[in-house]
């Protein structure tokens, strides 16, 4: 089922009324029940925000207050670095096979599967600086996942997939006094 065609098929069962020996009760009407399954379709889901933040800043539990999900300033040629907090998301489905990449940096990571409602947390900072000023840099980084079910992938289910910009931008230092 998908979420805008929910499955709401009733099952029905008829029988005929029998003695202990199992042979029909004469006279007796067939009796019969039915009941609707109510089904509904569930959209996996998955989320990326991708931070900028000074060297040295700890995303462990997510981004610090001194990163920034847009653009942040800093001298041209300090060191930088990016904090990413993935997301499933969905409420009720797992995700497996989810990757990361963030193509600009060369960068990338595998994080195996989710639960619903799951977060991860992770860094990268292996010679990201600050630009020269008037050359900002915006990049995106991408998350793809796929539903799944106690740790293996629903082949008929489609992929599922985010993805988040953020930039770093370069200041010149302040003419000595």
């Amino acid at each position: 089922p998908s979420p805008d065609s929910p499955v709401n098929e009733p099952a029905t069962v008829t029988g005929k009324p029998a003695n202990d020996a199992g042979e029909p009760l004469t006279g007796a009407e067939p009796v019969e029940d039915s009941d609707a399954s109510g089904l509904e379709g569930v959209i996996p889901t998955i989320s990326i925000k991708r931070y900028s933040c000074p060297a040295g800043s700890d995303c462990s539990s997510g981004p610090p207050s001194a990163c920034k999900d847009d653009n942040l300033s800093g001298l041209a040629g300090d060191a930088a670095m990016y904090c990413y907090v993935i997301e499933n998301t969905s409420p009720t489905l797992q995700l497996c096979e989810v990757d990361m990449t963030d193509p600009a940096i060369d960068y990338s990571k595998s994080l195996g599967c989710m639960g619903p409602g799951e977060k991860k947390y992770g860094s990268f900072s292996n010679g990201v600086t600050f630009p020269q000023p008037g050359s900002p840099i915006s990049e995106t980084a991408e998350v793809t996942g796929k539903p799944a079910t106690d740790g293996s992938v629903i082949p008929s289910a489609s992929p599922v997939s985010a993805s988040d910009p953020s930039g770093l931008q370069g200041t010149t230092p302040p003419p000595p006094p």
